[in-house]
């Protein structure tokens, strides 16, 4: 999927129908799709970090042959370590917790 904004809000366009058709009927890959991405935040909270960009765009999905094989979590551009003091300063609005708008983080 690849989301763009369209009359001020993201809308998603499916660019691989068979991909998604594919989650859609197969129990399996919905689960280890879910699984990899637990697994990855998993990792992300052991080293205190925060991926402050985790969305449909930034999750790569490769496929060999009818089912998808590897998950892969992308763009790192806007990681920061939570223990430390720094900021928030460049995240996908609509992916930000209301609580991090508000404060102005």
């Amino acid at each position: 999927m690849k989301g763009e904004f369209y009359n001020a809000e993201r809308v998603y366009n499916i660019i691989q129908l068979p991909l998604f058709k594919t989650f859609l009927r197969n129990d399996e890959c919905m689960k280890q799709l879910l699984k990899t991405l637990l697994s990855a935040v998993s990792v992300f909270n052991k080293y205190n970090i925060v991926h402050a960009d985790l969305k449909l765009d930034n999750i790569l999905v490769r496929r060999m042959g009818m089912f998808p094989t590897e998950f892969k979590v992308i763009d790192f551009g806007s990681t920061f370590n939570f223990r430390s003091n720094g900021s928030i300063n460049s995240v996908t609005p609509e992916y930000m917790p209301p609580e991090a708008l508000v404060s102005g983080v």
